[in-house]
């Protein structure tokens, strides 16, 4: 899976892969949506909602990192499929204009340990 840019033979695999977020809908007042959450399967996730994100450089890797967390959502186990969803309804009052940044998180199941933190996927309501 290289590029032009980032040709296959440099790439190193991660195993097991890094958590990642994808969004479907939430455009509108009142519409409707469902953000993924891949991960490892067993593994206990939480999706998080901010109003701001910012980059994170811990010296290994550079990742987003809500700055001000506004609520959390506990989605427990990712089943066998590898992912788990958070589907729901944006209000018919929310105005244009409105934000939220999610951010999901594979949790330790053993100890609550964050194990790793996923992208951002954001939500501007139009």
């Amino acid at each position: 899976l290289g590029s032009a840019f980032f040709p296959a033979s440099l790439a190193t695999p991660v195993s097991p892969p890094d958590p990642t977020l994808s969004m479907v809908g939430f455009d509108v007042p009142g519409a409707s949506g469902t953000i993924s959450l891949f991960g490892t399967p067993g593994v206990n996730a939480r999706l998080q909602q901010g109003t701001e994100a910012l980059v994170d450089d811990d010296g290994t890797a550079t990742i987003e990192m809500l700055a001000n967390r506004v609520q959390q959502h506990p989605l427990g186990p990712i089943p066998t499929a590898g992912h788990v969803d958070f589907s729901r309804t944006l209000a018919s009052s929310v105005s244009p204009g409105w934000l939220r940044v999610f951010q999901g998180y594979e949790i330790d199941p053993l100890n609550g340990a964050t194990i790793e933190r996923t992208n951002s996927v954001v939500v501007i309501v139009h």
